[in-house]
């Protein structure tokens, strides 16, 4: 038998978008420490090398910053939500 489709409320979408949101601070501080380590790191003077570090590292860094943009957006989202829930509570989610 196939259960009905939990309600979902204002409180849930802002404990969403507070958790989601919390995330996004721990994933910013996360990509700055990042950012600091790969800025205070030589890198070598062989060109291949050079190359392959740079490669690796905007990779590393792009998607430290994208997880963080993920959950930030999410948790806007979320809080929206929540905001519309509340204006509107009869209105199914």
């Amino acid at each position: 038998e196939e259960e009905p489709p939990k309600v979902i409320t204002a409180g849930d979408a802002m404990i969403g978008s507070v958790t989601a949101g919390a995330i996004a601070l721990v994933f910013l501080k996360l990509s700055f420490v990042i950012d600091s380590t790969f800025a205070n790191t030589a890198v070598s003077e062989d060109f291949t090398i050079r190359q392959t570090t740079i490669t690796i590292r905007t990779i590393i860094s792009g998607l430290a910053y994208l997880a963080t943009f993920v959950f930030a957006f999410n948790s806007l989202g979320l809080a929206a939500l929540g905001a519309k829930l509340v204006i509107s509570p009869e209105e199914t989610a």
